[in-house]
């Protein structure tokens, strides 16, 4: 008796072009697979950048572009398809009017608001953004197949992001340099001091927090200041692992900071630091920036030399 071949998922797969393919619409081009069902397929064309950046695309949507090393980055032909639309792939980080969850552990999103995001620092510092995309109808592969090779199920890390639950390969941290850590409050952030060659951390300020602008002219100030090579901010969790509400704003802080100055950020488990600085006998008003001096002791005790 005949058997049924399964139906072929192409989901989160690369396909490459051919030296075969006639179409030059495609013609050396690698596609991203975000969808692949009995409806159809959808992908994006992910190696061809066109006569476009950032800068120039965020001005004719009239959106101002805070985040200036954003700037320069190419905007890409994603496919024949709606060339007049942006998609982004990107990250899982934020919520959308209109994301599309793609195994793997990427999401595709074709609404304003992620370019919003992007734009003032608050959405996925990971991003590819296409104008248009490829997509084909019924649930075959993007004909004529013989012109495409398929890879494996694509994970994060081969387009440049980490598998979920996984640790990313660990960046060559300076022999020397200032770092700054940051407790970050709805009110205030503490702020720390610290240095790769002592690696001994200690209180610096206190920044009140009450608009957004005050906030960055103050941290700019300390940037300019101390110069630091690397940044560090305090991510609260729940005693089970789970996420509280101030884990978003203190995950869109550490964005914006990457994403306004350029430097590289790391994560620390700030658990309890409030509690561990008061049991220390910190002073009432230097409770925040204690608490991001213990955030950033803990960074240095986590990566020894």
């Amino acid at each position: 008796m005949a058997t049924l071949e399964a139906p072929i998922n192409l989901t989160n797969q690369f396909l490459i072009a051919m030296p075969g393919m006639a179409d030059p619409t495609f013609s050396g081009s690698v596609v991203y697979l975000c969808e692949h069902n009995d409806r159809g397929a959808l992908g994006l064309v992910i190696n061809r950048p066109i006569d476009i950046d950032m800068a120039t695309l965020f001005d004719k949507i009239d959106l101002k572009l805070e985040i200036q090393p954003v700037a320069q980055q190419p905007v890409y032909f994603g496919g024949p398809v709606q060339t007049e639309r942006g998609f982004v792939l990107h990250d899982p980080v934020g919520i959308y009017v209109s994301s599309l969850a793609v195994p793997g552990g990427l999401e595709m999103t074709t609404s304003k608001d992620v370019l919003e995001a992007v734009a003032n620092g608050s959405g996925p510092q990971r991003f590819l953004l296409t104008l248009g995309y490829a997509g084909w109808g019924g649930n075959v592969s993007p004909p004529p197949y013989a012109c495409w090779a398929s890879t494996s199920p694509c994970s994060r890390a081969r387009l440049g992001m980490p598998e979920d639950g996984a640790t990313p390969a660990p960046r060559q941290l300076p022999a020397d340099g200032t770092v700054l850590a940051f407790d970050y409050g709805e009110k205030k952030i503490g702020v720390a001091l610290g240095n790769f060659v002592t690696r001994d951390a200690r209180a610096l300020v206190i920044i009140p927090n009450i608009t957004v602008e005050g906030r960055f002219e103050a941290v700019t100030a300390l940037i300019e200041e101390w110069a630091p090579v690397q940044l560090v901010v305090g991510m609260p969790t729940n005693p089970d692992g789970t996420q509280q509400p101030s884990m978003r704003l203190a995950r869109r802080f550490g964005n914006q900071l990457n994403g306004r100055f350029g430097l590289p950020v790391a994560w620390v488990d700030e658990s309890y630091t409030s509690i561990a600085a008061e049991m220390a006998g910190a002073r009432k008003g230097a409770l925040d920036a204690e608490a991001a001096s213990i955030i950033l002791q803990q960074y240095f005790d986590q990566h020894p030399l």
